[in-house]
């Protein structure tokens, strides 16, 4: 699924597979996109929206949600399209609600995921440079061993609750 934040660059899409409903209102919203029930278990309202309305106006989410897996592809490379979904989410919610998430903000707004270029090509470019496979190999003699602890740690602490969860049923 992909959100993408600017409605009049998506206008162009197909409009017969188009749906402009509401989410503000659970009668105007028949996919409850802000429902606590969609945070729980999405999965079943994407495939409504997959089969009904594969590319969905939400006026809660303050974008065009698209969910068929080729429309998504070209959403994301298309650079017609913002990145900055963060912000055209939470300026919809009422000021409560976006006083609640304003670490939320901060936290979208620092993931190279979430930022336009220039920034995001800056970005990048040192991120690259800095996970490049070289740099990894070249710590793996540090790594290495400290991954094989924790993996023995975590063996003992599933055989250890695997015993008491048999002892208390027995």
């Amino acid at each position: 699924m992909a959100l993408a934040a600017h409605p009049e660059r998506c206008a162009a899409s197909n409009a017969s597979r188009t749906s402009k409903v509401s989410a503000s209102s659970p009668t105007l919203d028949p996919f409850q996109l802000a429902s606590a029930e969609m945070v729980s278990n999405p999965y079943p309202v994407y495939h409504r929206l997959r089969a009904e309305a594969p590319v969905y106006w939400s006026d809660a989410w303050n974008g065009w949600v698209v969910t068929r897996y080729d429309d998504v592809h070209g959403v994301l490379l298309d650079q017609r399209f913002s990145s900055a979904r963060t912000s055209a989410i939470l300026e919809h919610l009422p000021e409560s609600a976006q006083n609640d998430l304003k670490f939320i903000r901060r936290y979208m707004s620092l993931l190279i995921s979430t930022i336009d270029d220039p920034e995001h090509a800056r970005q990048r470019t040192v991120a690259l440079k800095a996970l490049a496979p070289r740099l990894f190999e070249a710590m793996r003699p540090q790594i290495q061993p400290e991954a094989a602890l924790l993996s023995r740690e975590a063996i003992g602490l599933a055989r250890s609750n695997r015993s008491n969860t048999e002892v208390k049923t027995q």
